[in-house]
């Protein structure tokens, strides 16, 4: 038998799926979902350097892809009421929740990229740690990359050009994302 059966967490995330345009609540809830499943599977020991660089529920990965699944689905059904979880879970101190909010920010798409790009601005600062800047970077600026393409190499350069070091890392940072997906055809600049 599974250590955490998903026929009980799709029930769950059904059940949390009704408080998605209420954001506090929804973040709640969440919060309750991962403890919950957190002690089940987490073993002292049995961590990844990464995780420990990190404060983590220590969740199987299978309750985050079906949460990540599960905001898709309702951010299609409630495109305007997407911003308020984006900004509800990423005030969260664990990584889970910052990955979820990551992965529905880079779904959003308001038909302008400054709401997008601001709230990856205020995510991103330069002692952030990687593992989160990371996440952001891959997940958060899809819409970015593949709609606003110009707007967001404007500000990997400004932050490529920046005086400090660590903010010249973040552009370095940000620019993976775009090496490593292959229908981006513009790597020259």
């Amino acid at each position: 038998m599974p250590a955490v059966p998903l026929n009980q967490i799709q029930a769950q995330i059904a059940e949390l799926s009704w408080k998605y345009t209420r954001a506090p609540e929804y973040v709640e809830s969440l919060r309750a979902l991962f403890n919950q499943y957190g002690s089940l599977v987490f073993k002292k020991g049995q961590v990844t350097h990464k995780l420990r660089a990190y404060p983590s529920y220590h969740v199987p990965p299978v309750l985050v892809n079906q949460l990540e699944l599960s905001l898709l689905s309702n951010h299609r059904r409630y495109p305007q009421a997407s911003l308020a979880p984006v900004d509800a879970l990423w005030q969260e101190e664990m990584i889970e929740p910052k990955t979820l909010a990551a992965a529905l920010l880079g779904r959003v798409d308001t038909g302008v990229p400054d709401p997008v790009l601001q709230r990856v601005l205020l995510c991103c600062q330069p002692d952030l740690h990687p593992l989160v800047q990371e996440v952001v970077f891959d997940h958060a600026t899809l819409t970015l990359r593949e709609r606003y393409a110009s707007v967001w190499l404007d500000q990997i350069e400004a932050w490529a050009d920046h005086q400090t070091q660590s903010v010249k890392n973040m552009g370095l940072r940000a620019m993976l994302p775009l090496a490593k997906d292959r229908q981006f055809d513009n790597l020259p600049p």
